[in-house]
């Protein structure tokens, strides 16, 4: 892929759809992608395996092996915090520990490492707050994020939102990562997931305002 300006620019437009999207459709909406992800568990992960096995052919750690696993336990959990986002009656507003706040409708970038529960959690805690969001995982989880943003984007096709409010990069080089955090036009914020190289070269690098963390989903009311 030559240029990933064309995807951003998607997400960029369909994130306007928050601005008449209704409350109650939008937790409705999460329910279903918690219940999607418990159907179709096999489908993610199978593509885990072949995630796990390659990371195991790369001589990865144990450690980063384990960050890396999808099991129907964790995949149990993930559905559970999803739902525990539609237990108030406002909108999520998010901010990052600067106690930035974060308006909705906007354009979000996710950059992150392993941990394909990132995908599902940070999707949906964008979803849950009014905003499109732009993930761009690692190579070692390309296999299961992309089952799980697959999945996701369905129940949003399903609904009849568009796919694009969540977007998954279908590359995981250097070369997108420049590219996407020199969006600054398209994407309002970016956040850094990972080793302590990968947010310094955002920080130094991104003409995007960068956010030091995304909410843990299991207490993004407490924030």
């Amino acid at each position: 892929m030559k240029t990933i300006k064309p995807l951003v620019e998607k997400a960029k437009n369909t994130s306007e759809v928050f601005k008449t999207l209704d409350i109650t459709v939008s937790n409705a909406v999460l329910h279903d992608m918690a219940d999607a992800l418990i159907e179709y568990q096999n489908i993610i992960i199978q593509l885990n395996d072949q995630d796990i096995a390659n990371s195991k052919a790369m001589h990865l750690s144990p450690l980063a092996i384990d960050l890396l696993l999808i099991n129907s336990e964790r995949i149990s959990e993930l559905a559970a915090s999803i739902r525990s986002l539609t237990t108030k009656t406002t909108l999520l507003n998010l901010k990052d520990d600067k106690d930035v706040d974060i308006p909705s409708p906007s354009t979000l970038a996710i950059i992150y490492e392993s941990r394909p529960n990132i995908t599902a959690e940070a999707a949906c805690l964008a979803f849950r707050s009014g905003n499109a969001i732009v993930l761009r995982g690692g190579r070692e989880a390309f296999h299961s994020n992309t089952a799980i943003s697959s999945i996701l984007c369905d129940v949003l096709d399903q609904n009849g939102l568009p796919r694009e409010l969540i977007t998954l990069l279908p590359t995981t080089d250097r070369v997108s990562m420049t590219e996407l955090i020199s969006l600054n036009n398209l994407i309002d914020y970016v956040i850094p997931h990972g080793s302590e190289g990968l947010v310094q070269y955002i920080h130094q690098n991104s003409k995007i305002p960068v956010l030091n963390r995304l909410p843990d989903i299991r207490n993004a009311f407490d924030l």
